[in-house]
This record gives structure tokens, sequence and C-alpha cells, in this order.
């Protein structure tokens, strides 16, 4: 079976940048199944959700899927007026769930973005300190040892500005990331917001 997504993605595509209406239609009876209520609102054995649920529930989740008209018969309007709140929430909750997750994982490459700064810099630091210790520690007279001090302070005093320099690129660039996530999981959960009205 070909996957739905893929599937509105190839239908939607001939319509690009157009309104694109889904109709649902749910105005049965449900006679044909012996049900004494419409097949649509009868709820699934092991999850208690009415079977209305699932098309609304991904018409929902479809970005390509501006509007729904769903069709009912006039006595159902409370039951799928639940319905529809039911999906709503849902969606909503879907939502805010992505964008913990979006935020979770852009904290954790932003701390590895700052820790991975923070080793090489502190590797820059190390490395140059080596080398100015060597480089005092060769030196053959006192007049030489007060020179080679100043170029090994000189050395490690550079080491530690490029340092510096390496952590706050990095904190800006994690900075960034976090809150280029923040506006997209926000967007998220604002069009799930703006569809449930």
């Amino acid at each position: 079976m070909q996957n739905p997504e893929k599937m509105f993605r190839e239908v939607f595509a001939i319509y690009n940048n157009q309104r694109v209406t889904a109709i649902l239609l749910a105005a049965g009876s449900g006679s044909r199944m012996k049900l004494n209520i419409n097949k649509v609102y009868h709820t699934h054995k092991t999850q208690n959700i009415p079977l209305l649920y699932y098309p609304l529930a991904a018409l929902e989740k479809n970005d390509y899927v501006d509007e729904i008209i769903l069709v009912i018969r006039r006595d159902d309007s409370e039951e799928v007026k639940k319905v529809v709140d039911d999906a709503a929430q849902k969606a909503i909750e879907t939502a805010k769930a992505t964008q913990q997750k979006m935020m979770a994982e852009a904290q954790k490459q932003a701390d590895d973005i700052r820790a991975n700064a923070a080793k090489a810099g502190d590797n820059l630091v190390a490395e140059a300190q080596k080398q100015a210790d060597a480089m005092v520690a060769g030196a053959k007279n006192p007049v030489e040892k007060v020179a080679k001090q100043k170029a090994a302070d000189a050395l490690v005093k550079e080491a530690k500005g490029k340092s510096d320099k390496l952590k706050a690129e990095a904190d800006t660039q994690a900075n960034n990331l976090i809150s280029s996530t923040q506006q997209q999981s926000d967007k998220i959960v604002q069009e799930a917001e703006a569809k449930a009205k």
C-alpha cells in the first residue's frame, strides 16, 4: 500500500499554491452494520476512540489541507462537535510533544557545540602553555630567560584570546540554533491551535 503522506504530496503538487479543501463524508446511520449509532461514532475496541477521529486527525495533520468540510446528519451535531474537539486537542498535544522533542534535541546539539568549542579552546591554551614552558626552560641566562618569558606570556595570551573567541562563536551558534528551533516549534504549535479554532 502506498504511503498516504507520499500520496498527498504527489496529488497536491498538482495544486501548488492553491487552497485545498478536504470533504469528509460522515452522514451515514450505521444501519448496514446493525448499529444503533452512525458507524463513524462507533469506538475502536481497544482505544475507545470514535472511528471518525482517524481520518479527521490525518487531515488535520496534513500540511496540504487548508480546510476540512465534514458532511454529517443534523442529529449528529453534538457527537461530531465532541469528536472534532477531541481531534483538535489531540493535534495540539501532538504539536506540543513535537515541540518538546525538537527543543530537547536542539539543546543537546547546542551543548555539544559549546563542549566541543571549550575542549578545542582548552587544548589550544594547553598546547601554548607547553610551548611557552619549553621556551622558558631553554633559556641559557637570566637576560634570555626574561626575553623568552615575555614571548611565552604573549604566546599563551594569544592562545587564550583564540580560545575565548572559539567559545564565544560557539555560544552564538548554539543560541541561534535554540532560537531558530524555538521559532519553528512555536509555529507548529500555533498552526495546530489555529486549526483547532
